[in-house]
């Protein structure tokens, strides 16, 4: 079970390594100032909406997060990829 975990974490990083070269030479990037909060919030309610029920999708975040510079689609996409790598990985357990 941890090593398939590992597994799972070794290919959510791979893949944000990805997104993020890919990022890089993407032309239509819009890099700003932003808050990630609301695109957690984006993307756990995409989560809730399609997980299997008995996943419990659940976003702690500390009190205040300072403001990010990146594309917010980019950054969403990027969010939920990596749950899906995890949903992905919670099935594989079973």
């Amino acid at each position: 079970m941890l090593v398939e975990t590992e597994r799972a974490v070794q290919q959510a990083s791979d893949i944000v390594r990805k997104l993020l070269t890919y990022s890089r030479q993407e032309s239509q990037t819009e890099f700003r100032p932003l808050f990630i909060e609301p695109i957690l919030g984006n993307v756990e309610a995409i989560c809730r909406e399609t997980f299997d029920r008995r996943i419990a999708v659940d976003i702690e975040l500390g009190a205040t997060l300072p403001q990010v510079s990146g594309d917010p689609k980019q950054l969403e996409q990027m969010l939920l990829n990596l749950c899906l790598k995890a949903r992905d990985a919670l099935q594989a357990v079973k």
